[in-house]
């Protein structure tokens, strides 16, 4: 998927803005990153999102080499310790639920992708895509659409996205 495509699944804008905003918190608080320093950035965010396997190791300013969910848990051990070193026993609800729920997806995740297509946009989207073919009634993607090409607008997915979003096929938690 392309990064930035529109996200239509409640869970993935819930995680989106929550992780962002602890990571902005731990940014204010003095918390560096250096070490988790891509060496290309572009690249790296390119080889990332166009692996649904979530098996594109990724090099590090150091030299080092992790996955894109090697970095997702690198961050949220990160916001975990941050958290119970600002909040202490008392965390509130909010951010609570946004550890939590980060911790199941990234779990999830490891386990099968596909197991999130029910709350994360990019495997909805990718299901969608491997669903395509001849015996469907839907069309599918348009012509020359791929997983490392398509977004939501382009292959003509916003409709029935929604529509799964709508059915509760995808996106809550």
């Amino acid at each position: 998927m392309i990064i930035g495509d529109a996200n239509l699944a409640e869970t993935s804008t819930f995680l989106k803005v929550g992780t962002t905003a602890l990571v902005l918190d731990m940014i204010e608080a003095g918390q560096r990153f250096d070490d988790l320093r891509l060496a290309e950035p572009v690249r790296s965010v390119h080889a990332i999102s166009r692996d649904p396997s979530l098996q594109a190791k990724v090099e590090l300013a150091d030299g080092r080499k992790m996955t894109g969910l090697d970095l997702q848990w690198a961050y949220r051990d990160r916001a975990a310790e941050h958290v119970t070193r600002t909040q202490g026993e008392e965390v509130d609800p909010v951010t609570s639920e946004v550890m939590t729920i980060w911790g199941e997806v990234l779990d999830a995740l490891g386990r099968d992708p596909m197991e999130c297509a029910d709350r994360l946009d990019w495997p909805a989207k990718l299901r969608l895509l491997e669903a395509t073919g001849p015996a469907t009634r839907w069309p599918g993607p348009r012509p020359g659409c791929s997983w490392s090409t398509c977004s939501t607008r382009t292959c003509g997915w916003q409709g029935p996205v929604q529509r799964l979003v709508a059915r509760g096929r995808c996106g809550g938690w």
